[in-house]
């Protein structure tokens, strides 16, 4: 598996109330709630070619990341 980080979202309010209520039904956390929904929805059949593309330039195995100027003067 590979390496975990933490990052901010901003969603409203009522939104995070909703997942909360949700993720406690499930017995599950908003954490693993995201990461399944990502999945499902970035390695679906339907994502965009084009942000195939994209995420192919992202597998860094010892590379520094692009910044984000990079990333959007190169893809965008």
């Amino acid at each position: 598996m590979s390496q975990t980080i933490r990052t901010t979202i901003t969603i409203p309010e009522q939104l995070l109330y909703e997942a909360k209520i949700y993720t406690a039904s499930q017995r599950t956390n908003l954490s693993q709630l995201v990461r399944t929904l990502l999945s499902q929805k970035l390695l679906s059949p339907s994502m965009p070619s084009s942000l195939l593309k994209i995420s192919g330039t992202l597998k860094l195995k010892d590379k520094e990341p692009p910044t984000r100027e990079q990333l959007y003067s190169h893809h965008v």
